[in-house]
């Protein structure tokens, strides 16, 4: 097992002086690259958010026409005998 003598003038060799400056980053370097972390997981549980949204099926009543669903109310208050068959046909003919 190398002894840490060795390994420490082999890290003086290669320009590593113990306080981090040797790498050119400094503090900036950790500031920008935490930065970075945030950004990239906010942009991947942002595309993770839009992606389950845009895929899950939502049930659009606006397709329904309006004629159409006033026809189904009518029906439905004619089969619990809210209204009578005259004003069903009434109904039936002011919708068409």
């Amino acid at each position: 097992m190398p002894s840490i003598t060795l390994l420490a003038s082999i890290a003086q060799a290669q320009g590593w002086r113990g306080d981090y400056v040797g790498w050119g980053w400094g503090w900036g370097g950790w500031l920008a690259m935490s930065l970075m972390m945030v950004v990239f997981w906010g942009a991947i549980i942002a595309f993770a958010v839009w992606a389950i949204r845009s895929t899950s099926h939502h049930h659009d009543t606006s397709s329904i026409a309006p004629a159409d669903s006033a026809m189904e109310l009518a029906r439905e208050r004619y089969a619990r005998g809210e209204i009578t068959e005259e004003e069903f046909q009434r109904i039936r003919r002011g919708l068409s």
